[in-house]
């Protein structure tokens, strides 16, 4: 008899689909806009700005796609390469799926059968005969073959736009630890401080050399004890980095020539944790700056204590 670790919680198999589901139905809540507006004569879709750039499909394509960026900011998730390529796919679907409906409503409107005029028939009408019109004015001469072109730029427009929202999501979160099992963003967990014993302001009367001197002696300390924090903690459970960081101030002090801050972030799926430590202090001139000195990263994901315990026996 034997027994076997229960595996970690993944969440994001679970938390992906509501991602996919929310980006679904904002697309098509606003589709079905895009469609009234098509009704009452106005094909936001067709908005070209110096007829090239495909503003209209554009727009439609970002507001297609906030539900994606909105679902996956909030449930913090981050997104694979294969879900970037699902969102693709979907957007493509969309739009020839508005295309569709817009050709059915006329199809129906103009009491034809659908054999006596196909969607492949429309579509190519749509684009050889597509003409443009600027304020009251319009042509009446469809720009023939060109108008593929002009439907593809409509057609990436909207895969653009749909994709943007996303994208804007990710490179907001840029820098931020992500669990690879879970695949959701770190988030903060517990912070602890290291400050340094001199205060600026007393070293203010002091040579430049003098305060080099006093500026190095202050903080060598303090970086010393977080290089040995940040080499022991490798290969430790969340646990006991938890313990060491309780070793620390809670605060960072103001005024003091450096400090070390201790971030530890954690992932919301399991127990794998980031810890970085960053300096921020005063040089000999008195100009203040930050640096990342040193992190250490959980090697794999670690199941939560209440997992921990669960066992399997065979």
């Amino acid at each position: 008899m034997s027994s076997c670790q229960a595996p970690p919680l993944r969440p994001s198999s679970q938390l992906g689909w509501v991602v996919f589901a929310a980006g679904v139905t904002s697309s098509a809540l606003v589709l079905w806009l895009v469609a009234l507006l098509a009704e009452s004569g106005t094909n936001i879709m067709g908005w070209y700005l110096y007829y090239v750039f495909p503003v209209g499909a554009l727009l439609v394509g970002v507001l297609s796609g906030s539900g994606y960026a909105i679902a996956a900011r909030k449930l913090n998730i981050t997104l694979s390469p294969a879900f970037a390529t699902g969102m693709v796919s979907i957007a493509l679907v969309d739009y020839f799926a508005a295309q569709y409906v817009t050709y059915d409503n006329l199809i129906k409107s103009a009491n034809v059968d659908i054999s006596r005029y196909s969607f492949l028939q429309y579509f190519r009408d749509a684009c050889e005969l597509m003409t443009f019109s600027e304020g009251s004015s319009q042509s009446d001469k469809p720009i023939g073959l060109f108008g593929y072109f002009f439907k593809a730029l409509e057609i990436g427009g909207y895969v653009i736009g749909a994709i943007f929202p996303a994208r804007l999501a990710v490179d907001s979160v840029v820098g931020t630890p992500d669990c690879p099992v879970c695949r959701q963003y770190f988030i903060i967990h517990r912070c602890a401080y290291l400050n340094a014993s001199e205060r600026w302001e007393d070293m203010a009367g002091l040579t430049h050399v003098d305060r080099c001197i006093c500026i190095k002696q202050s903080i060598a300390p303090i970086i010393e004890r977080t290089e040995a924090l940040i080499a022991s903690m490798k290969g430790k459970q969340l646990t006991e980095v938890e313990m060491a960081l309780g070793e620390f101030e809670t605060e960072a002090l103001m005024g003091n020539v450096g400090t070390v801050s201790l971030t530890l972030r954690k992932c919301p799926g399991c127990n794998a944790f980031h810890l970085r430590a960053t300096f921020a202090g005063y040089d000999a001139h008195g100009e203040f700056s930050s640096e990342v000195i040193g992190s250490v990263k959980s090697e794999t994901a670690q199941p939560r204590p209440d997992t921990e315990q669960q066992t399997q026996e065979f």
